[in-house]
């Protein structure tokens, strides 16, 4: 979701231009929320992002199903994308993510572009987002709550949730709380609203939940792909940040409220590369309280409240 914002400004500036796209496979279910700007999809096993030498021969691969590229754009910057880069021998070459890289050199001679791409991903994101923000007051009365971000490290432990759901249960008798998951997430989204007496939003035909999403008054989660996509949609979100500082991403987001605690260790790379492990029990995310989300959640849907009040008296 992240890519979408230059996507989208790429192919309005550049519309005659073709735009291809490389993710891991397990990425591609995003790809019909691209269908209209990207022209070829590829994708690898993810796996790979483990192993430099079998990045190495799946980079063999690709460079036979590739073409050569005017512009290759590295969300990424580990290893094995720039490997895949060097190989497709782009005429030029733009990456966010290089700081990841133990190559200063490389760094020195890609430090403009780097700046040129956060720039464009910050002008881009402020422009879209700000664009969506007219569209809270045909919002239901719905909290959604994205438990699970596919990394343990980023998430909360499910007592948190149970015990947050309660309490806006309390606190919002007027609204609905309805859970959503993702693949191998959904078990444990259908334990919890079971326990806690809630509903899981299901519905064939909105795989990615943007139809739900873009209508709920408030969203809350942590770190993960709903954040972003969330965000993209102009709707509301407290966003519970753990690992991550959530400087690299809220000043691109107007609608998106973050909670975090920096403790001696954060930010830190633990879910980073496939590494999904906390050697200090998580007490980053733990340190967040359901008393301050839920405080939280007062202020913005009161905020909510009173603007659509003063809506419709207009």
């Amino acid at each position: 979701m992240m890519t979408k914002p230059v996507i989208s400004g790429l192919q309005k500036k550049y519309p005659g231009a073709m735009i291809d796209i490389l993710t891991a496979s397990s990425v591609r279910i995003m790809q019909p929320l691209f269908a209209d700007e990207i022209d070829n999809w590829y994708s690898h096993d993810s796996s790979l992002y483990q192993s430099r030498a079998s990045s190495r021969a799946e980079t063999e691969d690709l460079r036979r199903s590739l073409q050569r590229y005017d512009l290759i754009i590295d969300f990424d910057g580990d290893y094995f994308t720039l490997d895949v880069a060097r190989a497709l021998k782009p005429n030029r070459y733009l990456s966010r993510g290089l700081t990841r890289i133990s190559e200063a050199i490389l760094r020195r001679e890609l430090a403009e572009s780097q700046l040129e791409l956060l720039f464009t991903i910050a002008g881009l994101d402020r422009c879209i987002s700000g664009q969506l923000e007219n569209r809270t007051a045909a919002r239901h009365k719905i909290i959604e709550i994205h438990p699970f971000s596919g990394a343990s490290v980023k998430d909360p432990e499910p007592q948190f949730w149970r015990n947050l759901i309660f309490e806006l249960q309390v606190t919002f008798e007027d609204f609905q709380i309805m859970l959503t998951g993702y693949g191998k997430e959904t078990a444990a989204v259908e334990a919890l609203a079971d326990e806690t007496r809630t509903t899981v939003y299901a519905d064939e035909s909105d795989v990615l939940h943007k139809r739900f999403r873009q209508n709920v008054a408030l969203v809350i989660c942590p770190d993960t792909f709903t954040m972003h996509f969330a965000a993209h949609l102009g709707t509301p979100v407290i966003a519970l940040f753990g690992p991550q500082s959530p400087s690299r991403f809220c000043d691109f987001y107007p609608s998106v409220f973050p909670i975090y605690h920096a403790v001696p260790c954060s930010p830190c790379g633990y879910n980073n590369f496939g590494i999904d492990y906390c050697p200090h029990e998580k007490r980053c995310i733990q340190s967040i309280t359901v008393t301050e989300v839920l405080q939280k959640a007062k202020d913005l849907l009161r905020e909510s409240n009173t603007t659509d009040h003063k809506d419709r008296k207009g």
